[in-house]
């Protein structure tokens, strides 16, 4: 179990706070939130395999996973890419093949729901996913003001 909760437009950082402690039950591990260009992220982790904090944020770069990728250490062999785990693994394949996520997706085997987002030329860009059976729901909302 863990939750991933996203949310950006008006009053997005006080309600990130409700969202995300509304699901704080399901990871007890660790508890956090985010400010990504306005975007607030946040995640409950319950950690099964190396710890690694999610959100995963480096400057121009975020995502907020619920996975269970079973071939991670294949595909970080594979890819030549040095990660301590599952989630570590997807945000730096979803890093290289940001150009062509579908070339990384592909590659997983597992359950996942993931929001990956990175900005180019002051353009916020990203993507939802889940694994095709969809083990790990992934709900969202869009209006006028509010993703």
């Amino acid at each position: 179990m863990f939750s991933i909760c996203g949310l950006f437009g008006p009053n997005a950082k006080k309600q990130i706070k409700h969202m995300n402690a509304g699901q704080k039950h399901r990871g007890p591990d660790s508890s956090k939130i985010v400010n990504f260009h306005n975007l607030f992220l946040g995640h409950n982790l319950l950690s099964i395999v190396g710890f690694v904090s999610q959100p995963l944020i480096e400057k121009n770069f975020a995502l907020v996973a619920n996975c269970e990728i079973y071939n991670w250490e294949a595909v970080a062999k594979e890819e030549n890419i040095n990660a301590k785990n599952d989630s570590e693994l997807l945000f730096l394949l979803l890093k290289k093949h940001k150009k062509n996520p579908l070339k990384a997706i592909n590659k997983l085997n597992g359950d996942f729901a993931f929001a990956f987002f990175y900005k180019e030329k002051n353009i916020l860009k990203g993507f939802l996913a889940r694994d095709i059976f969809g083990i790990k729901p992934l709900w969202y909302y869009f209006d006028k003001n509010t993703f």
